[in-house]
């Protein structure tokens, strides 16, 4: 009798507890869910970004193209090697600090994350601007 009492009192408890997790409001930084309409228009702007590539995305494929052309090279002439991938790090640099700007555009950005991005784009200009000189 005693252990059919506990469980259903452990049973009880734990509903109630249940019962009180769920309606609890959403948790800070859960975003409602998107519209349809919403869905479509992020998905086409994603895929019309990812068609185009930007100028330092098009140098990167030139430079990366040439450098497999030089590995293949016999014997290989490591100076431009190593000049082709000092190049295609410094596009890549550029490329990433494009998608940042890129990102500081979006007005749903919580101003902490832009200060944030705008640190990381001037740490990387200024990592930039010693090797190209």
């Amino acid at each position: 009798m005693k252990k059919k009492l506990t469980y259903a009192l452990t049973a009880l408890l734990g509903l109630g507890f249940a019962a009180q997790v769920l309606a609890s409001p959403p948790l800070p930084g859960n975003r409602p869910p998107l519209t349809p309409e919403q869905i479509a228009r992020i998905k086409a702007s994603h895929q019309s970004k990812k068609r185009e590539l930007t100028p330092a995305q098009q140098q990167m494929k030139q430079l990366t193209d040439q450098l497999r052309a030089e590995m293949r090279k016999k014997p290989v002439d490591r100076e431009k090697v190593n000049s082709l991938v000092q190049q295609i790090n410094a596009q890549r640099d550029t490329a990433r600090i494009e998608q940042l700007q890129t990102r500081l555009n979006d007005p749903s950005l919580p101003p902490q994350q832009k200060q944030r991005y705008t640190n990381m784009i001037q740490r990387m200009k200024a990592h930039q601007a010693p090797q190209q000189k």
